[in-house]
């Protein structure tokens, strides 16, 4: 039996499962083999893949059962130590699994890589950020960190966490069960794929996204990975979000809760750890505090977060259910509201939104107008008015800059809803992307203040002049400069 066996569930893939198996074939080890399965596709996909000329290759056929079945059948019709997966419409890049080979021999039973995503635009390139096996568990009760094509594991560990379940996330699902059967994963920094993204994906739906918000064997897995892992269950942040029992307030409260157990179960994680896992969860709790009150307001029929969230393949994100125009168009609306008597806040508010619509949108045109709006963006704004705001920074909607001069924002900062920025206010250190802090919706910064490290400010929190902070703010906290504690 071959060492490795990397499966590929294809379905109606005969444009792209050629290229996508030749691609893993030329990164294949020696002792290795690819074994396809066709599930009852009508374009002709199993005779595009038999088409690839390699030994080393296998294609079965059999009537349409899903992918979760279809994941099982492969299993089955292998017998390999390890298991890799692949997508027909992905493509391998080089190194990939001998990487993952030699990361399984430090004793992990699974490991990922980071994507390149293509397909649509300009391909997205990630920072390299690996995840040591001791921090997996706390990501996935987050997010889902990785994508389920990147995935090399020991069967026996698939195995014995019961294989897939028929879910709309059948990947998360398996992952919740490995890590709370103590099973150690990990993600490798460098990209091993190039992830194809496009609008038919599964993933891309708002049904399948709520569809797995709402499932409970799905909410049952989270749950038992949460007791392992912080002394007690827990919800999933997404499903907090539709649950119709639950008041606003309630969810917000329910996330705190887990925030406190959380932040206390990351005390024993290294401190670059701790720095992300923290500034995820802030992520994750501002987005649903923005979701939560947009769905308080009247009138309103559909929630946009106001921290934006990248598209994971658990579904976790929601940002996806607006488009770059209509996002624009919302933010602009707010900051005009915001800034009635300030011209010059608008002017500059204006220019960046649209800088960032374009960045948002995909193909050369939108391209030429990113780089033509966001280029003279950058040179007038901080060349000649002072203010640092980089486009690729998040900023909810209805940023309030109050004569704006002496602002300096790191990219990697996360505005939310309704924040107040005056002059002289820093956000962030310019030498490190994941020491930059994040400020939830409504909150004040005065003048000359600087919030430093990967902290929180948390909703409604008011900084007050020449401030300096850099340890986590509560909600509704004020804090004041050193000058205000003197006594004379």
């Amino acid at each position: 039996m071959p060492r490795l066996s990397v499966i590929v569930p294809a379905y109606n893939a005969a444009d792209t499962i050629a290229s996508a198996i030749r691609s893993t074939v030329r990164a294949l080890p020696r002792d290795a083999e690819v074994v396809v399965l066709d599930d009852g596709s009508t374009d002709g996909t199993a005779d595009a893949a038999r088409a690839v000329d390699d030994q080393r290759i296998r294609v079965l056929s059999r009537p349409n059962r899903g992918v979760a079945a279809t994941l099982n059948d492969l299993l089955d019709a292998t017998d390999s130590e390890f298991v890799a997966r692949m997508d027909a419409d992905d493509i391998v890049l080089p190194g990939r699994f001998r990487r993952q080979l030699r990361a399984m021999d430090s004793g992990v039973d699974g490991v990922f890589s980071t994507v390149v995503t293509w397909g649509s635009g300009v391909p997205g390139v990630p920072r390299p950020s690996g995840i040591a096996p001791e921090d997996f568990g706390m990501h996935l009760l987050l997010t889902n960190p990785v994508a389920h094509s990147t995935f090399l594991g020991r069967r026996s560990a698939v195995v014995d966490a019961g294989g897939y379940r028929e879910l709309p996330t059948e990947d998360y699902d398996l992952w919740l069960r490995m890590a709370a059967r103590g099973m150690r994963l990990q993600r490798l920094a460098l990209p091993g794929l190039a992830y194809r993204v496009h609008p038919s994906q599964v993933t891309a739906s708002a049904d399948w996204r709520r569809s797995s918000w709402e499932n409970p064997e799905l909410a049952e897995a989270y749950s038992s990975l949460a007791q392992r892992l912080l002394g007690s269950p827990a919800v999933r942040i997404t499903s907090l979000s539709i649950d119709d029992r639950r008041s606003a307030d309630e969810k917000l409260a329910e996330v705190d809760r887990f925030a406190i157990d959380f932040d206390r179960a990351v005390e024993s994680h290294s401190q670059s750890a701790r720095r992300a896992l923290r500034r995820k969860l802030a992520e994750r709790r501002a987005w649903l505090a923005g979701r939560v009150h947009e769905d308080t307001r009247p009138g309103t029929t559909d929630a946009v977060p106001a921290l934006s969230a990248r598209r994971s393949s658990d579904g976790s994100a929601a940002s996806s259910a607006a488009t770059p125009r209509q996002a624009y168009r919302r933010a602009v609306t707010a900051d005009r509201r915001a800034n009635a008597s300030y011209p010059k806040s608008r002017f500059v508010l204006r220019w960046f939104r649209r800088a960032q619509r374009w960045r948002a949108e995909r193909g050369p045109v939108a391209r030429l107008l990113f780089l033509l709006i966001g280029g003279s963006y950058k040179v007038v704004t901080e060349g000649f008015m002072g203010i640092e705001l980089p486009v690729s920074t998040t900023v909810g909607p209805g940023l309030r800059l109050r004569h704006g001069v002496g602002v300096v924002v790191n990219p990697a900062s996360r505005i939310g809803a309704d924040v107040m920025i005056r002059q002289g206010v820093t956000l962030g250190n310019r030498k490190r992307a994941d020491d930059c802090p994040t400020i939830e919706d409504g909150v004040e910064i005065g003048v000359g203040a600087v919030v430093i490290g990967a902290v929180t400010v948390g909703a409604g929190a008011r900084i007050g002049p020449n401030a300096v902070v850099f340890k986590d703010v509560p909600a509704g906290a004020v804090v004041t400069s050193p000058a205000s504690e003197m006594r004379f």
